[in-house]
């Protein structure tokens, strides 16, 4: 770009062969002297003459078709001016990071206007602000400093990233170890808690057994039983004479006695059998019958179906207290509490039929209000609930386990205590659980008339069940009593007849 005009911006080429050439426009001696006249007296003297519109130097003269200055002209004196003086009209510095620059510019310095025209003259080293290769020049001396620069710097941020990646692994080294060590006291640590942790559960369960024997031996002893059948037969005694003052004096609310009673009754069983393993026993046909009546006088007191299904539980409760020898043993918590299951539901359902009130006496309206053959269907249809119930339980999801941990059911203890099985013909030995299920069956359908007796029988009926109960507990009794007295009998006879025998002999 031209610097004497920056508005056009006219490239402009100097070719030194061709002016050389041309005769008249060739370099001369004063020529060169004004083209080497750098001083800044002489960039002024230009300046104004570019101002001045009758000289010679005046842009206004210059052809417009010639884009060349001719060589003697103020162009191209101030074309070279410009290349060795700066826009603040002073010599640049030398840079320190580039020693060629540095050197050139003393040669410069050093040579001043006569070698600077010389190079005219030889045609070498002449600079125009305009060629290709002075700009390939200028820009390689400015990116050179640059290019050195960078490379100092990048090797400076290399060598510093470097430093920091390593004192970072040296960290992470520092971090890792003390977090081992760290790890390292945890689990030691934790290796002793343990180890203290375990002895102190070993020690306290060794314990825990420990007095579990003593008390298991000193509740199985003589003593620590006659302490306890003591006292349940005070509290059996003092049962008895609440339920006969009850149902003496208020009827209509024994239930309420009864509720409590059943309650209990369960809850003790429940945890019998499980201490014993023997909870397979709670899916027989007694406790749902307990269930059935609560579920009728508690939740769905004015239906008839429902009455009729719980009034059908009892002939079967009546027969059961005959067929299984429930005795009057006050002193025997297993003992009492089977004829428990059976004995006070009888009694209440005798109650409410007799002196039934508010919805219980509008639900045992609706249940006699139906044709006997629909109670019948009401009551064997609750029956077969709980059949199906029992015979998918023990014979269909748990017969595996039972059969693995060696369950007692109400099955097993027909079929293999009472030996029922082996009294069966060969041909049903392999069906003895359906033999089972129809004996079951049969027997509530022996004790399904209950629901038509009227109340006069069924008074009669409790009487009698009430004389079977007390006759099994005087027996038993009177059984124990019995053969305790002969066996002492026996040792009392023995006694004294080795006493004789010993007196005989030393006479």
């Amino acid at each position: 770009l031209d610097p004497t005009n920056s508005t056009d911006g006219v490239r402009r080429r100097r070719h030194s062969a061709r002016l050389v050439e041309s005769g008249s426009d060739g370099l001369d001696a004063d020529d060169t002297a004004v083209a080497s006249d750098t001083s800044p007296e002489r960039s002024r003297q230009w300046g104004s003459s570019q101002d001045d519109a009758c000289s010679p130097n005046s842009k206004s003269h210059e052809d417009p078709f010639n884009d060349e200055d001719a060589p003697g002209s103020e162009d191209d004196a101030d074309e070279r001016a410009a290349l060795y003086t700066g826009r603040s009209g002073r010599i640049p510095k030398p840079s320190r990071k580039n020693f060629k620059n540095q050197t050139d510019t003393d040669n410069f310095k050093e040579s001043g206007s006569d070698a600077s025209a010389e190079e005219m003259q030889a045609g070498q080293g002449y600079y125009d602000s305009c060629s290709e290769h002075s700009d390939r020049t200028s820009t390689s001396r400015n990116v050179m400093p640059m290019l050195m620069r960078t490379r100092r710097t990048r090797r400076h941020l290399k060598e510093r990233v470097d430093g920091l990646v390593q004192q970072l692994r040296l960290r992470r080294e520092v971090f890792d170890r003390q977090q081992r060590n760290l790890a390292n006291t945890v689990n030691q640590k934790a290796k002793t808690v343990n180890q203290k942790l375990r002895h102190q559960w070993m020690t306290q369960q060794e314990r825990i057994v420990l007095r579990s024997k003593q008390m298991t031996t000193k509740l199985q002893s003589g003593k620590a039983r006659a302490w306890r059948h003591k006292w349940f037969f005070a509290f059996s005694m003092m049962d008895l004479q609440l339920t006969t003052f009850w149902l003496g004096a208020s009827p209509s609310t024994y239930h309420l006695y009864f509720t409590v009673q059943s309650l209990t009754v369960l809850s003790f069983k429940c945890f019998d059998y499980r201490m014993t393993a023997n909870h397979y026993f709670l899916f027989d046909y007694c406790f749902y019958g307990n269930a059935l009546i609560l579920c009728w006088l508690w939740i769905l007191p004015t239906n008839g179906w429902a009455y009729n299904a719980a009034d059908g539980v009892v002939g079967t409760f009546f027969i059961s207290v005959a067929a299984f020898r429930n005795s009057c043993v006050p002193h025997d918590m297993v003992r009492w509490s089977h004829a428990w299951l059976h004995i006070p539901p009888v009694m209440v359902m005798l109650c409410i039929g007799m002196a039934a009130e508010g919805d219980h006496l509008v639900g045992v309206h609706n249940g006699l209000a139906m044709p006997w053959y629909q109670r019948l269907a009401q009551a064997y249809a609750a029956y077969l609930m709980w059949a199906v119930i029992y015979a998918i339980i023990i014979f269909g999801f748990l017969r595996k386990r039972i059969r693995r941990k060696n369950r007692d059911t109400l099955y097993s203890y027909f079929a293999y205590g009472m030996k029922v099985r082996d009294k069966l013909p060969k041909s049903l030995q392999p069906y003895s659980k359906v033999v089972f299920m129809l004996g079951h069956q049969s027997l509530f359908l022996a004790g399904i008339w209950w629901i038509f007796l009227p109340q006069i029988l069924r008074i009669a009926a409790v009487i009698v069940m009430w004389t079977i109960f007390f006759h099994n507990g005087g027996r038993f009794y009177v059984d124990h009593f019995w053969k305790s007295h002969e066996r002492n009998t026996l040792l009392y006879v023995d006694a004294a007849y080795d006493a004789m025998q010993k007196e005989s002999n030393d006479h």
